[in-house]
């Protein structure tokens, strides 16, 4: 899979703007560098029913070598872990799901039309889960969206009306005006642009794709904030400055983009999350190496930067979890990355975890997910560039 498009295709996400990762840790061609996409940050913030835990020792539940893991997430019967199996240079050759009811042992699941396509996100949204995949076909030179559902984290169908040429998927959102999917235009070999919608049913199909028109490239991230959804991306012509463009709709079919906001100039914006009155937004600044950056907001017009610590790294996801929120992202360490976590009481200061603290201290290590079934909380993620045996290695680490 193109690299060009994998960068967008993160939410964050998206999933979609993280700095690009030094040549021993780049993610293969086949996966989503940065977060998973959402990378696994609800996208409507509430109490989390499963907040951090305590520190513990984090073991090692899980590994397979060729083969990726992007996210993972709390089920109604234990956890579920998403990517794809893979070849040496990291191109997936088959969706991988795992299920776990409590973290120590995981068990793959059969998915029908699963060749050729990495899971990017996972989603519960009410009483349904989705798995949110795509596949890039170097023959038929298009990129497909590959959507499955299940009640029970066990049972998965594709979801035909989902499965969409030169679209891709990158997000579901639950709200009280209805559930909605948000995606990009994703022409093969190129960069994806534009916005696209789908009403999601209480049954989990979804509508046929409306294109929104954005004039500064994609949009692909939205979250349900109380009373709107706002959208939002990174994007701009070729060689000029990028810029976040920011959109809101009161149901999810008329939108309007809103002012340029000039407190995300010289940074991208990953996640947001609403919280009580306040919303809260989490990214990095442009340049190298780049700078944590948070920001809060009353009306998703105005908004003011956070204090962070000033250590290099990336803010990639935010979730309200227990009375906190917790942002997750990643830090330098020699010449790879570690997952690192901050916290905050109310968006405004934030406070940078040890090291191991709430994510394991390891380097080259991808993961930015986390979820807890029975008190046991996991992460999956993959490693890069090992020296011991070529291609990536797919990890889960539970505690």
């Amino acid at each position: 899979m193109r690299r060009t498009l994998a960068v967008l295709l993160v939410a964050t996400l998206v999933a979609a703007c993280s700095p690009q990762p030094s040549a021993s840790t780049a993610a293969p061609s086949g996966s989503l560098p940065g977060p998973s996409t959402t990378p696994a940050v609800s996208p409507v913030a509430s109490p989390s029913e499963a907040p951090s835990l305590a520190p513990a020792a984090w073991v090692e539940a899980f590994s397979s070598d060729l083969a990726i893991l992007d996210d993972v997430v709390a089920g109604p019967q234990g956890l579920i872990a998403g990517g794809c199996t893979s070849d040496a240079h990291g191109t997936c050759l088959e969706a991988l799901l795992l299920t776990s009811p409590d973290g120590a042992s995981w068990t793959p699941v059969e998915l029908d039309g699963a060749a050729n396509t990495l899971i990017s996100r996972l989603r519960r949204i009410g009483d349904r889960l989705f798995t949110l995949g795509y596949r890039i076909d170097d023959r038929a030179l298009s990129v497909d969206s590959v959507v499955w559902v299940s009640l029970d984290g066990r049972s998965w169908s594709r979801v035909p009306s989902a499965s969409s040429n030169s679209r891709v998927i990158t997000d579901v959102i639950s709200s009280p005006t209805g559930n909605l999917a948000v995606g990009i235009n994703a022409p093969y070999a190129s960069e994806g642009f534009g916005f696209v919608v789908w009403d999601v049913g209480p049954d989990g199909a979804f509508s046929k794709p409306r294109d929104v028109q954005v004039a500064n490239g994609p949009v692909s991230a939205a979250a349900w904030t109380g009373n709107r959804f706002l959208t939002w991306g990174l994007g701009g012509p070729l060689g000029e400055v990028q810029l976040n463009t920011f959109m809101s709709s009161p149901d999810g079919k008329a939108w309007t983009v809103l002012p340029e906001i000039a407190a995300f100039r010289g940074s991208t914006v990953i996640q947001l999350v609403a919280t009580g009155t306040r919303l809260v937004a989490v990214g990095y600044t442009d340049g190298q190496p780049s700078l944590p950056r948070a920001w809060t907001s009353s009306d998703g017009t105005a908004w003011k930067a956070a204090e962070v610590p000033p250590d290099p790294g990336a803010m990639y996801t935010i979730n309200v979890e227990g009375s906190q929120l917790v942002a997750r992202g990643r830090e330098p360490v020699g010449t790879k990355e570690r997952p690192m976590t901050w916290t905050s009481i109310d968006g405004a200061v934030w406070t940078l975890l040890p090291a191991g603290e709430d994510m394991p201290d390891l380097a080259a290590f991808s993961g930015l997910s986390r979820a807890v079934a029975g008190g046991r909380a996991c992460t999956a993620g993959t490693f890069y560039g090992e020296p011991q045996g070529p291609g990536p290695r797919a990890a889960i680490y539970c505690r």
